[in-house]
C-alpha cells in the first residue's frame, strides 16, 4: 500500500471484511482514507469504538456487502484489502468478487487479497479430500489466473504467506494446518496482487 500509493491523503482505500479493526485502524492511523466493511454488527461496533478513542475522523465504518457487483461505488478506490474472505469461495464466487473488484477500483488500482492455491504437484484427489475435512475451498493457479482475465485484472505478484502463529488466520489453526503432516498438504496460502489496467493495456 505505501510502496504504490505513498500520499495517504489522496489515496482512498477499502477492506473487505475487516472483522474487528485490526488492519483497518493501522491503515487509517497512516492517514488513509479508509472504509472498511464487515457484515458482523460486533465487528463494526468495535470499530466504531476504536476509531472514536484514536479519533479517526478518516476512518468509515459500514455493513455494507462490497461484493454485489452494481455501481453504488464504481472507480471509488485506489486499494481493495481482502483477508481470509476468499476461502469461503467456489469458483464462481472469486470470478464475480473480482469483477466487483474492478469496477470499484480506479484506474491503476491494486487489488490485494490471500487465497488457498494447489500446488502443483497436488491432484485432484487429494485436493478434494484436503478441503472437505478442511472445510475451505482453495484454486488452482490456473483457476485465478482466469478469473482475473474474466475481470481486466493483472496478476502482478504471488507471495508466500507469513505462516508464524500470530499472522496465520483461524481456519489455518484450528483444522489441519496445524498437524504433524503440515508439509504434505496440498495447497498452500498466499497473498495475490492484482492491478485494474488502463484501456490502452486491457488484453
Amino acid at each position: 500500500l505505501e510502496s504504490d500509493f505513498p500520499n495517504a491523503d489522496d489515496t482512498d482505500v477499502l477492506e473487505i471484511g475487516a472483522g474487528n479493526g485490526r488492519n483497518a485502524l493501522e491503515i487509517a492511523k497512516k492517514g488513509y482514507n479508509m472504509t472498511a466493511a464487515e457484515l458482523a454488527k460486533s465487528g463494526q461496533d468495535l470499530m466504531i469504538k476504536q476509531s472514536a478513542e484514536y479519533k479517526l475522523d478518516n476512518l468509515s465504518v459500514t455493513g455494507e456487502d462490497f461484493l454485489k457487483n452494481d455501481n453504488k461505488n464504481k472507480n471509488k478506490f485506489d486499494f481493495i484489502f481482502m483477508s481470509h474472505v476468499s476461502q469461503h469461495f467456489d469458483f464462481k464466487d472469486l470470478n464475480n468478487s473480482l469483477k466487483s473488484i474492478n469496477n470499484m477500483l480506479k484506474t491503476n488500482g491494486v487489488a490485494v487479497f490471500d487465497a488457498l492455491v494447489r500446488k502443483s504437484s497436488a491432484n485432484d484427489l487429494e485436493c478434494y479430500e484436503y478441503e472437505k475435512e478442511d472445510g475451505t475451498c482453495h484454486f488452482s493457479k490456473k483457476e485465478i489466473e482466469l478469473a482475473a482475465k474474466n475481470n481486466d485484472l493483472k496478476i502482478v505478484d504471488i507471495d508466500d504467506y507469513d505462516e508464524s502463529p500470530q499472522s496465520v488466520p483461524w481456519y489455518v489453526n484450528s483444522r489441519l494446518w496445524g498437524r504433524s503432516d503440515l508439509f504434505s498438504r496440498p495447497v498452500e496460502l498466499k497473498w495475490l496482487t492484482l492491478k485494474k489496467q488502463n484501456s490502452e493495456t486491457l488484453h
